[in-house]
């Protein structure tokens, strides 16, 4: 008893780590929820089906979202031992954060309106949406390039205090986070 209460823990996990590589195998093709999952994942193609003013724009203004949260998160890792990288990277995120929350809501609606008056046959209703959806991703891409530029900046005061710690100078770091000493 005590052999068939031990292996069945791990034939329990055996069954859900195989069921994502079915799902990956197509093995479950049909699968409502499955098929959910994956339409989840193709936000893009989604807008270019249901009508996007400008794709390539919504693609750009992803991918450079995609790329800024990598390098908060890895200056968030590097604020793990620099007290002044981790006060910056926090900054960074709120500002990230903001940024972020202010587009999403207007960027919906501005869409949905887009979506809405090209579904009615409203030319000039839909330009005008499709001119409103533009400028809030512009205006989203100029946020997150104006983000990065510091992003960058404090990445680079990262590894410069990473190679402090790294060639044996540590003492060099902690005098540089504990008096504001040291910047460049």
């Amino acid at each position: 008893m005590t052999r068939l209460t031990r292996l069945l823990p791990l034939a329990l996990l055996g069954v859900c780590f195989a069921s994502p590589a079915f799902a990956q195998d197509g093995l479950l093709e049909g699968d409502p929820l499955l098929e959910a999952q994956l339409e989840e994942r193709k936000p893009q193609e989604k807008a270019a089906e249901a009508g996007d003013p400008d794709a390539k724009l919504l693609e750009e203004v992803n991918s450079r979202r995609e790329v800024m949260e990598k390098t908060i998160n890895k200056l968030a890792e590097a604020g793990t031992r620099f007290a002044k990288i981790e006060k910056g990277a926090s900054q960074l995120t709120a500002k990230m954060l903001k940024a972020h929350d202010k587009y999403l809501e207007a960027h919906r609606k501005a869409l949905e309106a887009f979506q809405k008056a090209k579904a009615a046959g409203d030319d000039k209703g839909a330009d005008k949406a499709a001119k409103k959806v533009v400028k809030l991703r512009n205006d989203y891409l100029k946020a997150i390039k104006g983000l990065q530029k510091g992003a960058d900046k404090l990445s680079q005061v990262a590894d410069k205090l990473q190679a402090k710690l790294d060639s044996g100078k540590a003492e060099l770091v902690d005098e540089a986070e504990g008096d504001g000493a040291g910047e460049e």
